[in-house]
């Protein structure tokens, strides 16, 4: 099901992702919304998305002893605590380098960012599989939402790598869509 209530945009918690900032500002008047940016990007910010809104991060990401953690501008925050505190929002967009990995001993990757959030009950969590440069994201996220991918997450993305496969953008292939109800059937 897609997302009913409002878009919260975290982006450039530490103030050195300039695509990221400008993405999560052409997202927020895209979308109707305000952006969460550099010191306003925080765990408090990150914990006021609701089930029925789709959360989108543009932060860095990376792994820890205790697997995959968001770095906001006040303190990381680790898969299980996104876990153990419950955050499900219905969509989650995580732009940001290897946001999809965990510990290189978890290979079910139980402790990565995806499997939080879809543990926590949001549908589906579109997510990256390796770093990824700045400008390359914001330019597959910038039409991501553009192409209605809060609606139809994977059928967007899809398009998109579709489309940049054969172009100079090095980042068409690192994002994935995890989670359930990935394929809407379209009405003609």
């Amino acid at each position: 099901m897609a997302p009913r209530g409002r878009t919260v945009v975290l982006a450039d918690a530490r103030g050195d992702l300039p695509a990221a900032r400008l993405e999560a500002q052409e997202i927020a008047r895209t979308l109707r919304t305000t952006a969460a940016l550099g010191p306003d990007a925080t765990t408090q910010a990150l914990f006021a998305a609701r089930p029925d809104d789709a959360l989108h991060v543009a932060v860095h990401a990376d792994v820890g002893a205790t697997g995959g953690y968001l770095d906001l501008y006040d303190q990381p925050v680790s898969a299980l605590e996104i876990g153990a505190r419950g955050l499900g929002p219905s969509l989650v967009v995580l732009a940001a380098c290897d946001s999809a990995i965990a510990d290189a001993d978890d290979v079910e990757l139980a402790t990565s960012l995806p499997t939080a959030f879809l543990a926590s009950g949001s549908t589906q969590v579109v997510a990256t599989l390796r770093p990824i440069t700045d400008p390359g994201a914001r330019e597959i996220i910038g039409q991501f939402y553009r192409r209605d991918g809060v609606g139809d997450p994977v059928r967007a993305l899809a398009r998109i790598q579709a489309a940049l496969a054969n172009s100079s953008n090095p980042d068409w292939a690192s994002f994935a869509v995890f989670g359930r109800d990935n394929c809407r059937i379209k009405e003609d």
